[in-house]
């Protein structure tokens, strides 16, 4: 069996080895020829471009990944939209995309001497911005939904969309339906995507010819905080409903059961039964401290529009068509509470009569 041979130490020094031999031709190739020189030059760019499209490829790469689902939530929203009009918002997305990529490969780039971890770390920001474009549009989707289940009914019906809730969402999904070519998705610096619905162009003449006291106003709304509070508990919209009054109830009855079944509320009749005084309930609720502050409770928190549009008596147009008579613009918490109050009196069972010997 052959015994392996080390090769003598290679020199240090570029003089004395082929390199400089090799060198010294170069060098007199191009003082010859400039034409070589030049052809050289070239090729080296290309090379260094070679190079560095592959470091910017493996950045690309990692960002297409993410780019791929972000795409799946694209072609997802609006999927009821004719294409035409998925065309101004799918612009804007992809616009975003595209930028984001431009940006990590500029980077990538400018920076050849960037260490594997700065690499990573400049990577994983696309990474995390199409997560949280992805999630957006996730939502945006859902809202949409709801959205379109509402959006036909007529302003005051059950079902319909509350105008006072989430308006610039609303205005959103309109300008979508007409495909609006004003729509703009941007990021923010904390990293959230705004919509806004303007002419870009008009918007920065009327900028330029603003006086000192002139107000400018326009639809724009941080679309991510936005469905992010939705999601956690406010909801993307609030719709036209009944009032629910069985913590009314609930809270009545609890003080007739602690007075065991004989409070200035209603006593409790030889059946178990309550039998409710309207006329103390009412009293409470219009004249005691506390039951009034109940009262504009239930009247000032959660779909308090909502409800008191849901109070509202049908009613014939000047065309001729079926409105509604409560709407946003005549909503007061003064007027509701009467309408709960009253509704809430109405909903509890009247005692029943009492038979006196006749006759």
């Amino acid at each position: 069996m052959g015994t392996y041979a080390r090769p003598g130490r290679k020199p240090i020094n570029t003089s004395g080895r082929k390199l400089a031999a090799g060198l010294s031709r170069m060098g007199d190739t191009f003082l010859k020829d400039k034409q070589a020189e030049k052809a050289k030059k070239a090729r080296d760019v290309e090379e260094a471009q070679k190079l560095l499209k592959k470091r910017s490829d493996q950045a690309d790469r990692a960002f297409t990944k993410g780019y791929d689902s972000a795409y799946d939530k694209i072609q997802q929203f609006g999927k009821n939209l004719s294409d035409e009009n998925q065309d101004v918002f799918r612009g804007e997305v992809l616009n975003l995309i595209e930028g984001k990529r431009d940006e990590i490969s500029d980077w990538i780039k400018d920076n050849p001497e960037a260490s594997p971890i700065e690499l990573k770390e400049k990577i994983n920001t696309g990474t995390e911005f199409i997560g949280n474009l992805s999630n957006t549009l996730t939502n945006l989707e859902a809202a949409r939904m709801q959205y379109e289940a509402a959006r036909d009914l007529k302003p005051g019906e059950e079902g319909a969309l509350v105008p006072g809730y989430n308006p610039e969402l609303i205005k959103f999904f309109e300008a979508q339906d007409m495909n609006y070519a004003n729509m703009h998705m941007t990021v923010d610096d904390n990293g959230g995507f705004r919509i806004s619905i303007v002419d870009e162009e008009n918007l920065g003449n009327a900028l330029n010819n603003l006086g000192e006291n002139d107000s400018l106003e326009f639809t724009s709304f941080n679309a991510t905080d936005l469905l992010d509070n939705a999601v956690k508990g406010d909801g993307f919209f609030r719709t036209v409903e009944p009032f629910d009054y069985s913590e009314m109830k609930e809270m009545i009855d609890s003080e007739i059961n602690k007075s065991g079944g004989k409070s200035t509320f209603g006593t409790k009749g030889k059946d178990g039964e309550i039998i409710y005084n309207q006329d103390a309930i009412k009293d409470y609720y219009t004249n005691d401290k506390l039951g009034q502050a109940h009262l504009n409770e239930f009247a000032t928190e959660g779909n308090s529009e909502g409800y008191w549009m849901a109070y509202g008596d049908e009613v014939v147009g000047d065309d001729g068509e079926i409105a509604y008579s409560n709407q946003i613009d005549n909503y007061s918490p003064e007027a509701l509470q009467v309408n709960i109050l009253d509704g809430f009196l109405g909903s509890l069972p009247k005692a029943k009569p009492v038979r006196t010997k006749g006759y």
